[in-house]
């Protein structure tokens, strides 16, 4: 899995899971980026980040309602996470559901100070 993904040496330590998952994003290869944000969020289960991030990969990739998915967790994980509001808002504005892209928006303003 490693030399296939290149998700790092280690790969037993979140920090590297998520950080070989942001290199692979910023490299625009979003798959492989999903696949180390899963490794790391299999150690880190409620990294509000890990979330949002593997949520922004999705809607990368056009797969908006895995983006929904991942970016609601982020904020059942934190409340006040603005990012995750706005992540949200923007896959549901994808599909077409005008109302709740709305009021996620909402929120993400609503809560932008406290991120």
């Amino acid at each position: 899995f490693f030399e296939l993904w290149g998700c790092g040496p280690d790969g037993t330590m979140t920090s590297n899971w998520k950080k070989a998952g942001n290199t692979k994003y910023n490299a625009g290869q979003f798959k492989a980026a999903i696949e180390c944000y899963d490794k790391a969020l299999e150690e880190q289960p409620t990294d509000k980040f890990l979330y949002g991030n593997r949520a922004q990969a999705h809607f990368k990739l056009n797969q908006f309602e895995e983006a929904i998915q991942d970016s609601l967790k982020s904020t059942e994980l934190d409340p006040t996470f603005s990012k995750g509001y706005h992540r949200t808002g923007n896959a549901y504005l994808k599909i077409g559901k005008l109302e709740e892209s709305e009021e996620q928006f909402r929120l993400s303003v609503e809560y932008g100070e406290a991120s």
